[in-house]
C-alpha cells in the first residue's frame, strides 16, 4: 500500500506533463493557513516562459470520492495562499476523473501521464490514454451482498433451469 509520503518521491522522481516543464518549490511561504492544511507540496508549471505555481494535495488512493476530497482540500489552501492555484496528484485519473477536474476548476495529474491542467482563460491542457500502472488490489468487499449476487441467487434459486 502506498502512502502520500511515497507519491511525493514519486513525484520529485518522475512527474512529467509535457509541454509543461514541472518543478517542485520548497521556497514558497505558506500564510494564513493553520499548520494541519499547508499544501503536500507545491509545484510550478511552466509554459513558454509563463510560470504558475500550484498548492498540490496529494491522495495515494485514486477513486472519486477520493478525488472529491482532495479537490475540496487543495482549493482550500490555494485560495488562502493566493496566487496559488488547486492542483490535485493521484496515482491514476480516469477519462471521468478529469472531467470532473475540469467542472471544479482544479488541475490534476497522475502518474502514469494523464491530466488535466486548467487556468481559465489562461492555460488549458488534457491529456488521456495512458494505462493504469497502479491498479488497486484490495479485495471485494462483500461479495455476495447487492447486485455482485445475483447469478449465484439465480443458480441457488432452483433446482433445474
Amino acid at each position: 500500500m502506498r502512502t502520500e509520503s511515497d507519491i511525493r518521491r514519486q513525484v520529485e522522481r518522475e512527474l512529467t506533463f509535457t509541454p509543461f516543464e514541472v518543478r517542485i518549490r520548497d521556497d514558497v511561504p505558506m500564510q494564513g493557513v493553520s499548520p494541519g492544511q499547508n499544501p503536500d507540496m507545491v509545484i510550478s508549471l511552466t509554459f513558454d516562459g509563463a510560470r504558475r505555481d500550484f498548492s498540490v494535495e496529494t491522495k495515494s488512493v485514486s477513486g472519486m470520492k477520493n478525488l472529491r476530497l482532495a479537490i475540496m482540500q487543495a482549493k482550500a489552501v490555494a485560495y488562502a495562499n493566493q496566487p496559488l492555484l488547486p492542483m490535485v496528484v493521484m496515482p491514476y485519473l480516469r477519462p471521468e476523473a478529469l472531467d470532473e477536474l475540469i467542472a471544479q476548476k482544479t488541475s490534476g495529474i497522475d502518474l502514469c501521464g494523464n491530466g488535466v491542467v486548467y487556468i481559465p482563460n489562461v492555460w488549458f491542457a488534457y491529456r488521456t490514454g495512458a494505462k493504469n500502472r497502479y491498479p488497486s488490489s484490495a479485495p471485494i468487499k462483500s461479495p455476495f451482498r447487492g447486485e455482485q449476487s445475483i447469478v449465484a441467487r439465480a443458480l441457488l434459486s432452483g433446482a433445474t433451469f
